[in-house]
């Protein structure tokens, strides 16, 4: 792995935020933590549905329809569940990565909600 590489694959381990890189059919490309204590070469190349909670399903193929469609960003909340901490919200980002000027993944950041801790976002 180059030094470059190495120093890359630090930061996106040391992020706070979840990150995932999917392709418009919704297979993982990319992530920088594992899902479900799955080793991260057992989830590259599934659907990122297959990890999501049935009450998220609808709202997480609306937003990544805009983004492919629309080649814009969106940003929404879904109710995730803590082992420790019990129910919370998760805020998801949604971002195109363009080719061409053409949508060819998209690239979802997660993280736990300030506005649900009472936070300022």
């Amino acid at each position: 792995m180059a030094e470059s590489e190495e120093r890359w694959r630090a930061l996106l381990d040391q992020a706070t935020d979840f990150i995932l890189d999917v392709k418009p059919d919704g297979k993982i490309v990319f992530l920088n933590w594992t899902i479900a204590g799955l080793p991260q070469q057992a989830t590259v190349a599934e659907s990122i549905h297959g990890f999501l909670k049935p009450g998220d399903h609808s709202i997480v193929r609306s937003e990544l329809r805009k983004v492919i469609e629309g080649g814009g960003a969106v940003s929404f909340e879904t109710a995730d569940s803590n082992r420790v901490r019990g129910v919370s919200k998760c805020l998801t980002r949604i971002g195109p990565i363009k080719a061409d000027g053409k949508v060819v993944a998209v690239t979802l950041t997660t993280k736990e909600s300030p506005a649900w801790k009472g936070e300022a976002s």
